[in-house]
């Protein structure tokens, strides 16, 4: 900071002494953005790939996938918020999470699903009449 003494200046015209701060950009990276990559979580919080796709499936974190109307690949984001509330519910005991009991939960949901669809399929004849 810098002192002015007995100089005239727009914001103080007595002659008293005045500080005047240096006006600087801020330094934005203690700032945690609100959507990252998936390597963000990699590097933030230590989840693999893999394993984040897993809670994406079994809905424990938030994501979006963004791409354009028609489009087969897009930008996957995740909504860091809901990995940090993820992460402090197993320390509060929010119920322990594996790998092993999030495949099985992913499992279910895509088999339920394949199911699903086979069910409502005609060679459904060939197979159950």
């Amino acid at each position: 900071m810098h002192t002015m003494k007995n100089q005239q200046t727009p914001a103080c015209t007595t002659g008293a002494e005045t500080t005047v701060a240096q006006i600087a950009p801020g330094d934005c990276r203690a700032a945690l953005p609100e959507f990252g990559r998936i390597p963000d979580v990699q590097r933030l919080f230590g989840l693999k790939c893999g394993f984040t796709y897993q809670l994406i499936n079994v809905g424990k974190i938030r994501s979006v996938n963004l791409r354009k109307p028609g489009a087969r690949t897009g930008c996957r984001l995740i909504h860091l918020q809901s990995v940090r509330d993820f992460l402090t519910a197993q320390m509060e005991g929010g119920g322990f999470v594996n790998a092993k009991r999030v495949n099985m939960v992913a499992l279910a949901g895509i088999l339920s699903a394949t199911v699903g669809v086979l069910a409502d399929s005609p060679s459904r004849k060939i197979f159950y009449d």
